[in-house]
């Protein structure tokens, strides 16, 4: 979601809203995608997850999904 200049990084899975980040336009997307995989990689990430009922599966999805739009 753009609030100009800046982007909100989020993630909608079933009925949880997941903010991952919220910086400058020219900087989030990079910013995001390296957030995105140190969370992937740390064992606590996995754990809320499966707490919150979202497969890694599916949290990795949106990674792929995260690309900067021309």
């Amino acid at each position: 979601m753009h609030i100009d200049p800046f982007v909100v990084a989020y993630l909608v899975i079933k009925d949880k809203i997941l903010l991952i980040n919220f910086d400058h336009h020219d900087k989030v997307y990079e910013e995001t995608s390296k957030i995105i995989v140190a969370l992937l990689n740390d064992p606590r990430t996995i754990e809320a997850l499966t707490n919150a009922g979202i497969t890694p599966e599916e949290y990795a999805a949106f990674l792929k999904s995260f690309r900067k739009k021309n």
